[in-house]
């Protein structure tokens, strides 16, 4: 107990955290445990608005091997079409978690074409609302190549999404402010360089505003360090904070991106798992284990899986900040378990299903709180 108490305590496994244990070392550091509520604190009655790219994917999974120049190789399985892109995964994963339709929606860009029809009857399909414009350029596609056992390697034609106009993402986003407004900077041109402002409206307007980021070749990263400050939540892999920061080592990567401005930032790690970091504590997970077949999607997932956690406890913008260290594993387990499940079919958003998430959870659940450590800073970063 003496232990559980020091605020300086390090690499806490979460399991010797009893209640009382964790409301002395809130109170230690100066903040008290959020007592949660289901409320409904939208603006409206829009629980999300979804920007970025919206993608055609092509998917071919399973591949014995990526074929040599010339050489033809057989598939194993179907080449598929699906619905990609940030804000079509997250709103059709939510809507499969159990969220309705009618409270999301997907802000972007397709092509006046066969696959922007088919990227729209999709989420209508869903009950999904949509602002979504359409531009002669084409579609944005993807053909994906999914090597058994390796990550996915994406070919990207950027089409209609490097099309999409700020001030039309300002016009969906004033016309109904959602409870979370989330945006994934890096592959619309005009919303990139205006990401600072439109997340600072966001801000303005009582969102909650969540920022992910997609790595692209030769991408300038100034543009992405600008929104931090007007991010409560940062969504983003190891790789891509190191690049971030300019830096090679892991802990003070973590703390340039919590100087820049982050309240929250939810990081993954592939295999090695993911990680729930504000400016008092963080939390390690290990990763959910699954067999892989298809990895498209899987950090979408994991952003649905902190979304749907937030809307089911009513967490509010003001608590984004001194979530409790008990909550914080449970959204990051959630999250966790959503990018677990989307990992076992193919498509996007295809494995994701409350049903299978539910028994992700409830076969390894125990065993990740047991992996799970909890970390509390000596020194609390300022605000």
């Amino acid at each position: 107990m003496l232990a559980i108490e020091a605020v300086n305590v390090r690499h806490m496994p979460y399991r010797w955290l009893g209640s009382r244990a964790r409301g002395k070392a809130y109170k230690a550091c100066g903040t008290h445990p959020l007592v949660v509520r289901r409320r409904r604190d939208a603006v409206g009655g829009l629980e999300l608005t979804a920007v970025g790219v919206i993608v055609a994917d092509i998917i071919a999974a399973d591949l014995p091997k990526v074929a040599s120049p010339g050489e033809l190789v057989v598939l194993p399985r179907t080449v598929e079409l699906h619905v990609g892109g940030h804000p079509a995964n997250i709103t059709i994963d939510l809507v499969n978690l159990g969220q309705r339709g009618e409270s999301l929606k997907a802000v972007g860009a397709v092509g006046e074409d066969v696959f922007g029809n088919f990227v729209l009857n999709t989420l209508s399909s869903k009950g999904i609302r949509t602002a979504i414009s359409r531009y002669k350029v084409g579609t944005t596609k993807n053909v994906v190549l999914v090597v058994k056992g390796e990550d996915r390697r994406f070919h990207v034609e950027p089409g209609a999404s490097w099309e999409l106009k700020a001030d039309e993402v300002i016009a969906a986003l004033e016309e109904e402010p959602p409870r979370i407004f989330y945006v994934v900077s890096g592959m619309c041109r005009e919303v990139d360089n205006r990401i600072a402002e439109i997340m600072g409206r966001a801000s303005d307007l009582g969102c909650i505003t969540f920022l992910d980021v997609i790595t692209a070749l030769g991408i300038d990263w100034s543009f992405v360090r600008n929104a931090l400050k007007y991010s409560d939540i940062f969504h983003c892999n190891a790789f891509e904070m190191l690049n971030l920061t300019n830096s090679v080592d892991f802990e003070a990567s973590i703390e340039r991106m919590l100087e820049l401005g982050v309240k929250l930032m939810f990081l993954t790690d592939g295999e090695k798992g993911a990680y729930a970091i504000d400016r008092e504590k963080t939390v390690s997970q290990p990763a959910f284990r699954v067999e892989s077949i298809d990895p498209t999607g899987a950090g979408d997932a994991f952003c649905a899986g902190i979304m749907d956690t937030f809307f089911r406890r009513g967490v509010g913008k003001n608590d984004v900040s001194r979530l409790p260290a008990e909550q914080v594993v449970e959204i990051l387990e959630m999250a966790q378990a959503a990018g677990a499940a989307c990992v076992t079919a193919i498509g996007t958003t295809t494995g994701v299903t409350a049903e299978r998430v539910a028994r992700i959870i409830a076969s390894q659940g125990e065993e990740i709180k047991r992996g799970t450590r909890v970390s509390f800073r000596t020194k609390r970063v300022r605000d």
